[in-house]
């Protein structure tokens, strides 16, 4: 099974989402458990204020969750829409017994990690 142990990880695994090439914003969440083994992820899809989080068989437990979306300008640097969101996804993600991890924004060819960055909101 694969492991999510750092931001590298994370952007490595969402760059099969294309989300450098993406003309709109598209965020993704992707689970794991504690010791970073992926679960899963969802996407928010069109419309969606948040993506849904996955029913998952009860011996499957989610325990942390990464954000990754992207900005289309091609720009990492986070803006106040990104840590507005971020503040709403936190608190969706506690509300169903998910820590959040880190939120990845994904720019041209480079991607900015509040985790690495020590954004404390983030955990």
């Amino acid at each position: 099974m694969k492991k999510i142990q750092s931001a590298k990880d994370a952007y490595e695994y969402a760059k099969q989402f294309a989300l450098e090439d993406e003309k709109s914003q598209t965020l993704i969440l992707v689970y794991t458990k504690d010791d970073g083994t992926l679960v899963g992820w969802t996407k928010r899809e069109e419309g969606e204020a948040m993506p849904k989080i996955p029913q998952l068989p009860q011996c499957v437990k989610i325990a942390r969750a990464i954000i990754v979306t992207n900005h289309p300008s091609g720009s990492s640097l986070p803006d106040k829409y990104d840590i507005q969101e971020t503040m709403a996804m936190k608190e969706l993600l506690r509300a169903n017994g998910i820590g959040l991890t880190d939120q990845i924004i994904v720019g041209y060819k480079e991607f900015y990690s509040y985790a690495e960055e020590k954004i404390t909101f983030v955990k």
